[in-house]
């Protein structure tokens, strides 16, 4: 007697952009679907974002973005979808300044690169998508108690968005980045290290 065996298969985490989410089965699309989907193809807020340098304005009062300059304990998740750094153990990492009025604790952050250097990341610039893309995630700590209050609060939550290119200079905390994701090839896999949030971010007069 012949019999099946049933086999699961891992499924190694080589492209972290959404299935599904350009072209022809994009967000602009669902809204024609269900009548109760039609902010997808109306609204202009949700994600994924494209930021048109065209339509951006200058802001002379836009002060420097402060990010706590100290290392914390992460766990490191393959979620399938991306690669989640979720601060562990009462850790905590604020941002302020900027555009931001309150001052927001980082709880997450998510981390999006694709399969090859020429697209990887969620959001794009004048339609041009980065090889990596650092989410960093916070909740109004001024206001809220922890990011589930928040989450569905006004000011309650706040995101900084970082890109990152490929090229030929050396950043010791980028490396640490993805010698740790290497070793979480799988969905549902996890790591813990220790690592410098503030490092990841470029240097720039506002940061």
């Amino acid at each position: 007697m012949n019999r099946k065996r049933n086999v699961m298969r891992k499924e190694p985490l080589k492209d972290t952009r959404s299935r599904g989410l350009r072209g022809s089965v994009g967000p602009e699309y669902w809204g024609l679907l269900n009548s109760d989907w039609r902010l997808c193809n109306r609204g202009r807020y949700q994600s994924p974002i494209n930021i048109d340098p065209h339509n951006l304005v200058f802001d002379p009062l836009l002060t420097q973005i402060f990010i706590d300059n100290k290392e914390v304990w992460v766990c490191i998740v393959n979620t399938g979808h991306d690669v989640t750094f979720r601060l562990e153990n009462g850790e905590s990492i604020t941002m302020l300044g900027g555009p931001f009025a309150y001052t927001y604790r980082i709880y997450q952050i998510k981390v999006h690169f694709g399969s090859n250097y020429a697209k990887g990341s969620e959001h794009s610039i004048a339609e041009k998508y980065f090889p990596v893309e650092f989410q960093f995630l916070g909740y109004n700590e001024n206001l809220y108690v922890n990011a589930s209050v928040a989450a569905s609060a006004p000011h309650g939550l706040a995101g900084l968005t970082v890109f990152a290119q490929i090229d030929n200079s050396s950043s010791p905390e980028m490396e640490n980045v993805f010698d740790q994701i290497r070793l979480i090839p799988y969905k549902g896999n996890t790591t813990m290290t220790s690592i410098d949030l503030k490092a990841l971010l470029p240097k720039t007069p506002f940061s």
